[in-house]
């Protein structure tokens, strides 16, 4: 039997949890039945898609350099599509002109299955003037996702309301693939927490704790407001954010101000999440918006507190007794209060309740691997 080749576009320069997402369903999908290539765009010469030198051992890796920049890039595209009879195009990108005419390309080649996924419930903008303009712009692209698309997929429900035209919606014409992950990976460790515990000093102390790119959308500022209030109650404890983003500087510079250098630990990107997650005490994602953010389903494989802002899809509170929803209205200081009375939770095995909400990648990739069947069989 022929492999169904898949041609992947959206796996970004940065790590993040879009890129974790596509990592997990890549490594568990049946090799045997699934190819997958990747593409993408890049503004210069040296920029690289993240897991490349991982990815290249199974698959095919095409950039293409962007239009601003390149006089075949149209063309270049096209080729792409229509040389390597691809069955599936998989769309994770954000709505962009880019997206759009990929998925032209591939509908005039006849492709059997094009699918719009996801990922997002807003937009990674400052101003109010550049989000209304973004807005516009992707409900410009709703309607030719529509006309271009065969399958639409969605992180969350509302991640599915945010990029996809109202009839699909009305008529529920889009499937929700759940960001899973390795359950067994993430099972709190007592052993790995006194190791990391006793590798950064932090034996005795209350971490606190935040994985995410330093972007806007990540709502830093406040989880730094927010610390300043829990070490004024536990001068013991300690932030520890994982991960990298233009912001980083800002924020360093916040914590200065506000005398908290000693107390922050800025560990950078790591491949260690699982014993990490074990370290830390509670979670905190005050986010101002995600379509379902991949790090709280493993924070609560875990057995870890989260406190989480109420912009974030309900649909992500998997184990119930672990997540705690707050408004971005209320103060640092309240925020802190409910941080302060959640930390002293007991730990244990959650992994049948992750299995058992759909978030376990063995069972959710033998889906997926079903949807790429029966969209090819059309």
């Amino acid at each position: 039997m022929r492999k169904i080749k898949i041609l992947l576009v959206g796996l970004g320069e940065v790590y993040g949890g879009r890129e974790t997402f596509i990592l997990n369903y890549y490594e568990h999908l049946n090799s045997s039945t699934i190819h997958i290539d990747f593409l993408s765009t890049r503004s210069n010469k040296n920029s690289k898609m993240v897991y490349e030198k991982q990815l290249r051992k199974k698959s095919k890796i095409y950039y293409i350099d962007e239009k601003l920049y390149n006089p075949y890039y149209y063309t270049q595209l096209k080729q792409i599509v229509r040389n390597n009879d691809y069955d599936i195009i998989w769309n994770n990108g954000n709505g962009t002109l880019y997206n759009v005419s990929l998925l032209r390309y591939a509908k005039i080649g006849n492709i059997k299955m094009i699918i719009v996924h996801s990922h997002s419930i807003g937009f990674e903008v400052n101003s109010f003037f550049k989000k209304i303009v973004k807005v516009t712009i992707y409900k410009f692209l709703a309607k030719l996702f529509l006309l271009y698309g065969t399958d639409f997929w969605a992180c969350s429900h509302e991640a599915a309301h945010f990029l996809f035209a109202k009839n699909t919606i009305k008529n529920k014409e889009y499937k929700v693939i759940n960001n899973a992950i390795d359950t067994n990976k993430y099972v709190y460790n007592e052993f790995f927490r006194n190791k990391v515990r006793s590798e950064y000093n932090l034996e005795g102390k209350l971490v606190i704790g935040h994985i995410g790119r330093f972007v806007p959308v990540k709502n830093h500022e406040f989880i730094i407001d927010i610390f300043y209030e829990i070490n004024k109650v536990y001068p013991n404890s300690i932030l520890m954010l994982v991960g990298d983003g233009k912001l980083k500087n800002d924020i360093e510079i916040k914590i200065e101000k506000l005398v908290l250098k000693e107390k922050t630990l800025f560990t950078g990107f790591r491949d260690d999440i699982p014993a990490l997650l074990s370290v830390m005490d509670v979670f905190l994602l005050p986010s101002f918006h995600e379509g379902l953010p991949l790090v709280l389903v493993e924070a609560q494989a875990a057995s870890l507190c989260c406190i989480v802002s109420d912009s974030v899809p309900r649909e992500v509170a998997i184990v119930k007794d672990l997540v705690f929803f707050l408004s971005l209205k209320k103060t640092a200081q309240e925020w802190a209060k409910v941080i302060i009375e959640k930390k002293n939770r007991m730990r244990y095995d959650r992994t049948k309740e992750i299995v058992d909400g759909g978030y376990d990648i063995k069972t959710e990739a033998l889906l997926l691997e079903k949807l790429f069947i029966k969209g090819t069989e059309r």
